[in-house]
Formats: structure tokens, sequence, C-alpha cells
């Protein structure tokens, strides 16, 4: 076993790559840096090369020269010191390497720690890319935008009331983006919204002691479906970083769409007896809820981390509507035609909050 040791001990040391304070003399004339571990009468333990340990027998070495005491060993005189005196200076000098390896073990921990902590983006670091892509809602709690319905509508069609919803209304928008620069991003706000009511009304009344008597009534139904579309842009004002406050501006322009579908029935008649009615009182609920919109604001977004973040913004919101209402009574006795054209714009202010998650 020692003479494999006495030939692979030279081709470990070929391996180093550190600086070792004493040094071993082969009688080959190689030299080969070492630590020193241990020593006696037949061989000499030592660290080697990317701190291998390992022994190796007298008789291939030629010199042993210890940092301290110089040298300890010489082939042809042997030992120059006593063995005991080189074991007691071994350990002491051991214990002193223990500490510093483990002093040195410690400052590697914390270099690849910071090494760790450079890689996790920290408290207001720029966050240059972020995710290409993210999701959100936007919580509207007073919405502003007018829905128009009808409030009265008469036997014959033509004596047309409107009623607008509460001017303040609670809205969940979702929030699509796409990055196209750093600060720069591509803005679709989607929003879909259904209002339905149904209402049936009856008067009986009855004449005595004549015996006359009439019975009145309807069935009115007002179902709307409204869609809500915008697209813009978001400019951040700053670069954006993580756990701090990102200003940004953004514009849009979007759309809404409703789908009306009202119905009305009187009780209680002949339908033969009942006019002929041509309406287009579907089409005119649909122009009035359907207006163009343009978006002016600011807000600001708090990147909790690059993926989740959320915000709040103040917006100018401007609307445009536009529609004609047109009917025809074709009677046997009178012929009656009533247009109606109604045009509103106004400028509405909002504020929204919401949250985004952000991915590629």
């Amino acid at each position: 076993m020692k003479k494999v040791l006495f030939l692979l001990f030279p081709l470990f040391l070929m391996g180093q790559n550190l600086s070792y304070p004493d040094t071993m003399y082969y009688k080959s004339g190689k030299i080969f840096p070492c630590f020193v571990l241990e020593l006696n009468k037949d061989l000499v333990k030592a660290v080697y090369g990317n701190e291998i340990t390992g022994s190796a027998g007298f008789p291939l070495i030629d010199k042993v020269v210890i940092d301290g005491m110089g040298v300890v060993y010489r082939s042809k005189t042997g030992f120059t010191t006593k063995i005991d005196s080189i074991a007691n200076y071994l350990k002491t000098r051991n214990k002193i390497r223990e500490k510093k390896l483990k002093e040195r073990a410690e400052r590697l921990k914390v270099r690849e720690k910071i090494k760790e902590e450079k890689k996790i983006p920290q408290p207001g670091k720029n966050v240059q890319k972020g995710g290409k892509w993210s999701f959100g809602l936007l919580y509207i709690p007073n919405y502003s935008e007018k829905i128009y319905r009808l409030s009265s509508y008469n036997y014959y069609g033509y004596n047309v009331t409107l009623l607008t919803d509460p001017v303040k209304k609670s809205l969940i928008k979702t929030q699509f983006t796409y990055r196209i620069f750093p600060r720069l991003r591509i803005v679709f706000n989607f929003a879909y919204t259904k209002l339905f009511s149904k209402n049936r009304w009856e008067k009986h009344n009855e004449n005595l002691p004549g015996g006359g008597y009439y019975d009145y009534g309807y069935i009115k139904t007002n179902d709307l479906k409204i869609i809500i579309g915008n697209l813009g842009i978001k400019y951040f004002l700053s670069p954006i970083r993580i756990k701090k406050v990102s200003p940004y501006v953004l514009a849009s322009i979007g759309k809404q769409w409703a789908f009306s579908n009202f119905k009305y029935k009187d009780l209680f008649v002949d339908q033969n007896t009942q006019p002929k009615i041509e309406s287009n009182i579907n089409t005119y609920l649909e122009g009035l809820n359907s207006p163009l919109i343009l978006d002016l604001g600011f807000g600001a977004e708090y990147f909790v981390n690059e993926s989740f973040s959320v915000n709040s913004r103040l917006f100018f919101s401007y609307s445009a509507k536009h529609s004609t209402f047109d009917y025809r009574n074709n009677n046997t006795d009178e012929i009656t035609s009533v247009i109606k054209e109604t045009k509103n714009s106004e400028v509405l202010t909002e504020i929204g909050f919401g949250l985004n998650f952000y991915f590629n």
C-alpha cells in the first residue's frame, strides 16, 4: 500500500493550484509545495493540490522543509530535529490552520450570498424590461357614463321618455398591456355589463250599478347588453423600480357597443285592432348607448416585484352620443310620423384602482 502511495503522491501534487508554506524534495529532482499535517519515522502526511490529503513514505523523499523549522529531514542524515518536537509544532500549527480555514469558508459563504442577492432585484433597483405582457383588473367605484333606457312608452309608441341610470355606479374593467419599450406599453381595457328589467302593470275598473267596466295593462321589457373596449398607450415618467412608486401618463380611445331588445305589449286589447307601428326603438337605444370615448389621465403604479403591482389612476373621459328615433303609425283614418334626434357630449372625471400581473 505504501508503494502505491509513493507512486500516486507526485501525480496528485501535479494538480495543485494553491500555495503552501512547506516543501518536499524528491530524489527524482522534483520539488512540490505542501502543508505538512503529521510526520513520524515512517511517512509524511500532508495537504497538497486542491486541498487533497495524502501520505508518502521516506524512501522517495530527499528532503522535507517545514515553514518555521527549516529542514527537518534529509535522506542522507535523517531527522535534524526530534520527531516529538516536530509533532508538537505541527499540532499547534494545525489548530491555527483550521481556524483560518473556517474563516475562509465563512468569507466564501458571504461572497456567495452577495452574488445571489445581486441576482434578486433590490428595493429601488430599476427593472429595465419586466414582463412583456400583463393582465389586471381596474375597479372604478363611480363610473359616470350614462346608460339610457326607456321610462315610458305609450299605446301608440311615439311618446318616448328616456331614463338614465344613476350617474355614479361601479364598474370593473379587465386590463391587458404589452411592452414596446421599457417605459412604453400598449393598453387594452375591456368590460361587459347587462341591464334587464321586466314590468307588468294592470288596471281594472268597474262602474256600479251600470255595470260598465274596462281592463288595461301592459308588459314592458328592457334588455340592454353593453360591451366597452379601450385601446391606448401607457408611458412611465421614470424607470420602473421594485418597491418604488412609478408615475405614468396614459391616453386611449374607446368605444361602447350596446345591444337592445326592448319589448312592449298591451294587455286586454284585440291584437287585430292595434295600430300598425313601424319603430326603430331598439336602434335608437343602441345608438344612445354606443358612444365614442376618449380618455386622458395619469396615475402611479407600485411594483411589489417584477411580476405584480398595484396602481391608481385619475382620468378625464370625453364621450359623444348621437341617435335618431324614427316612428310611423299607419292607421286607416290617419298617419302619424315622429322623428326625435338626440345628441349629447360630456367630459367626466373618474378614479380607478387596480392590480396587474406581469409575465413573458
